[in-house]
């Protein structure tokens, strides 16, 4: 029934299903796994992380009563992978090491995943490395990630290099809907990057439009990705109208961004609207209760400096207004 749901795209008509499933079965690792299915994609993040960790606690407690090898076990590197991209959604970046330490050593890839990780850490040479590796598997991957990992360093040369490569690639294969998203991000982000800001910015709203009603983007969430790209934009282009759209537009289609609360507080904070601040602040503070406390004050930082970017007299505007 969870698996029906899923594919009948009502996740949300499935989760008492997911929940009997737990309740019936709490010693079964893939009782424990099956809930992220439906969780991750309505937002029930508060529970679903840890739930996964417990399947995999699982999982490695029936293989060592069983003497099973991890690679015995087909469903294993699923679970891995569920739990890495919940716990990096989360922002607990140090368990997502733990998984990755144990995946590596089995032989699991998990290449895109360990590259967000990589650069929520600001592992630039781990990252680096990651995209040195994947250009032996999958040159276009690698390019991707290399593209964005030069923008976060502020190397538009060198992401402009990666652009052409992503572009060449699409033209053989028109038909590829992912490739072309990661084409116009990459892009629109360059542009904003290179002072073309309105244009830059006109790209990331057509990936957000094109992707906020895709059922299987909104998997793994990963449904306020591009809506949080195209807000980081917009507060490092100093585009406040644009900013606050997309990051309240991040928070309704995913609940448990609090890279979208935090950048709400930052533009507040910018804005002058000290009571908006304060709540937004305690909603990011209870979506990553359980983050890494080095990687949330970080994203604060961050998220500050780029709202930095707004004018002083759209400031003094908005406090004139109230």
């Amino acid at each position: 029934m969870v698996h029906f749901y899923e594919n009948a795209r009502r996740p949300a008509l499935g989760w008492p299903y997911a929940e009997g499933y737990v309740a019936s079965s709490p010693g079964i690792p893939h009782a424990l796994h099956m809930q992220a299915h439906l969780a991750m994609r309505i937002g029930k993040w508060d529970r679903t992380t840890d739930r996964s960790l417990r399947a995999v606690a699982l999982h490695r407690a029936y293989q060592s009563a069983q003497g099973a090898k991890p690679q015995q076990d087909y469903q294993y590197p699923h679970h891995l992978e569920t739990v890495t991209l919940a716990l990096l959604h989360d922002g607990r970046y140090q368990e997502a090491l733990a998984i990755r330490k144990e995946a590596d050593g089995l032989g699991y890839r998990f290449t895109l995943p360990w590259f967000r990780l990589a650069v929520g850490l600001r592992d630039w040479e781990g990252a680096e490395s990651l995209v040195a590796g994947e250009r032996k598997r999958d040159k276009v991957l690698a390019s991707y990630m290399a593209a964005l990992l030069a923008l976060e360093r502020g190397d538009s040369a060198l992401a402009t290099a990666e652009l052409d490569v992503l572009r060449q690639a699409y033209q053989s294969r028109r038909g590829d809907r992912r490739l072309e998203q990661r084409v116009w991000e990459v892009h629109g982000r360059l542009r904003c990057a290179s002072g073309a800001g309105d244009a830059g910015l006109k790209l990331l709203q057509q990936t957000v439009e094109k992707t906020k009603d895709d059922y299987y983007h909104h998997a793994w969430g990963g449904g306020a990705y591009y809506m949080e790209a195209w807000a980081v934009a917009a507060l490092d282009t100093g585009n406040a109208e644009v900013a606050e759209e997309a990051l309240l537009e991040a928070l309704a289609h995913d609940a448990g961004s609090a890279k979208a609360a935090l950048g709400m507080e930052a533009l507040c904070s910018r804005l002058g609207r000290t009571a908006e601040a304060q709540s937004f602040a305690a909603l990011a503070r209870r979506l990553w209760a359980k983050a890494d406390p080095p990687a949330f004050e970080q994203l604060h930082d961050d998220l500050h400096r780029r709202a930095g970017h707004i004018p002083a007299a759209t400031t003094a505007a908005a406090g004139a207004s109230r």
